[in-house]
């Protein structure tokens, strides 16, 4: 998969939103609170702030549930810029990933911007919640060699794996 390129400007507005926790309902709650609320709030003050971009990283949803996917389009709908996602240890690969087949979301997982790259690596373990030393850093699209890059970023979802990086 080709890197997203963002046009070219003097500067640029990325949010990172972690460890929303949503549930199935719109009224679940999550160590005592609505995550839904927070992240509907959240949402709000970005349409209002127009980011170039969001990185969601991690922990979009706590149940695994098809729902909670549901749910986090319906509240990321708003937006009219690229969402990007990497999934965190409560996530499913394969839930996240058909998600990121739909507006605003997108699949790619290398980021280009006015000389930088960003990497967003899965950094998701093999069991169910994803958590342990099992964990794996993998990037989903070609890396871009470091003479035609002048500055990088590598972007993980909370607890990652240790990752090592060849240059």
């Amino acid at each position: 998969m080709r890197p997203y390129q963002f046009a070219l400007k003097p500067q640029y507005y990325l949010a990172q939103l972690s460890d929303c926790h949503l549930l199935g309902s719109a009224e679940g709650r999550y160590k005592g609170i609505r995550p839904a609320r927070h992240l509907a709030a959240i949402v709000q003050q970005l349409v209002q702030q127009q980011p170039d971009a969001v990185l969601l990283t991690g922990d979009v949803t706590q149940d695994h549930s098809t729902e909670s996917y549901q749910l986090l389009a319906q509240l990321m709908a708003p937006l009219r810029c690229p969402v990007f996602c990497l999934p965190g240890n409560h996530d499913d690969i394969s839930q996240l990933a058909a998600l990121c087949q739909q507006a605003p979301f997108r699949p790619e997982r290398s980021l280009g911007l006015a000389g930088w790259q960003l990497l967003l690596l899965n950094s998701k373990g093999d069991t169910p919640a994803g958590g342990g030393s099992t964990g794996r850093a993998a990037m989903a699209g070609p890396a871009v060699p470091a003479k035609c890059v002048r500055r990088g970023l590598v972007v993980l979802p909370s607890s990652p794996a240790a990752v090592k990086l060849l240059y």
